[in-house]
């Protein structure tokens, strides 16, 4: 069987944190704390109501995530919450993303997302970030209703195209993402963007690259 090229969403194909136009340098500073600590969250949280057997779409437990991180910066201000938001319902894509994705859809080249996103959010986003024709599946947590790093999400992917995980080459920008698929036995592909440390886990990727670009077939 061809190999099958499976993307991760935030933080690998799109943004994750955004400018927002018009504050002054000081709310500049404490939006960025936000949302350094609303990752943080959202991905603890998500792990957690995994963890606890729990089960809430990934829209929700964004949205709890945020609440907490501008909270604990004492900010209430839903202006600002919608337009946090708005990085999940209208995303932006990196800039080596079209044209990896681009030169795999002229290669004929399987492609599809997997992530802890919502199926109809990943839709919308991949629309507004004009990928969507690039993309031949989205697969999500919805679909199991468990979270990344379950095993069950990456079992998804041999589901749908029949496959096994030495088919498929995965692509994560985050380290944790990465350690689940490898050990799932999926190749890796870590896209290293910001020049960090891997985790110190019993696990590897099977490379790393600082874009998509630098992927070597």
């Amino acid at each position: 069987m061809k190999k099958v090229y499976v993307f991760d969403a935030y933080g690998t194909l799109f943004k994750v944190s955004t400018e927002i136009p018009g504050l002054k340098k000081r709310a500049v500073s404490v939006v960025n704390k936000i949302q350094e600590l609303w990752r943080v969250r959202q991905l603890e949280y998500s792990w957690l109501m995994t963890c606890m057997g729990k089960w809430s779409d990934f829209n929700d437990v964004t949205e709890r995530a945020l609440d907490y991180a501008m909270a604990y910066h004492n900010v209430n201000d839903p202006w600002l919450k919608e337009q946090l938001l708005s990085i999940y319902a209208s995303p932006s894509t990196f800039d080596d993303v079209i044209p990896f994705l681009k030169q795999l859809g002229e290669d004929g080249k399987s492609t599809s997302i997997l992530s802890n996103g919502v199926a109809e959010t990943l839709a919308e986003g991949t629309k507004a970030a004009k990928i969507n024709k690039l993309i031949g599946q989205i697969l999500s947590a919805d679909q199991v209703r468990v979270f990344k790093p379950s095993r069950s999400m990456y079992n998804l992917v041999n589901q749908t195209y029949d496959c096994t995980s030495e088919d498929v080459v995965f692509f994560s920008a985050n380290a944790w993402d990465i350690c689940g698929a490898s050990s799932f036995g999926f190749n890796t592909v870590w896209v290293n963007r910001g020049g960090v440390p891997f985790e110190t886990l019993d696990c590897e990727p099977g490379q790393v690259v600082s874009d998509l670009s630098e992927y070597q077939f």
